[in-house]
């Protein structure tokens, strides 16, 4: 028997958050785009904050790609 290798694709995401007191009304847009990517096999592998300047993140998503025969 080989060795299995898990192989794997990545997606990002640039997300502006509102903060945690900001006056914004909350709206669940960000629960939905997750949920959504976590139904077609995207796992959050990590966040980024590029600046201290910015309210903009980058979401890092990972999933197995499908096996090649």
């Amino acid at each position: 028997m080989g060795d299995h290798i898990m192989k794997w694709e990545y997606k990002t995401v640039r997300y502006e958050a509102a903060g945690l007191f900001s006056t914004k009304a909350k709206t669940d847009e960000p629960d939905r785009l997750l949920n959504q990517l976590g139904v077609d096999g995207w796992e959050l592998a990590a966040t980024l904050h590029p600046t201290t300047s910015s309210a903009e993140n980058l979401l890092i998503f990972k999933r197995a790609t499908p096996e090649r025969r």
